[in-house]
């Protein structure tokens, strides 16, 4: 149980980090495409 519980941890913790950065790099891209959009409206 000891050897297994880290493991799962670790996991763990690389699938949040994955998340993260997935949210992170959308949200970037969003307010990229955004922006982008607003001053091709505006000009």
């Amino acid at each position: 149980m000891i050897d297994i519980n880290p493991s799962i941890t670790m996991i763990r913790h690389k699938l949040l980090l994955l998340v993260l950065l997935i949210v992170v790099c959308s949200v970037h891209i969003d307010i990229g495409t955004n922006k982008k959009k607003g001053g091709s409206i505006k000009s």
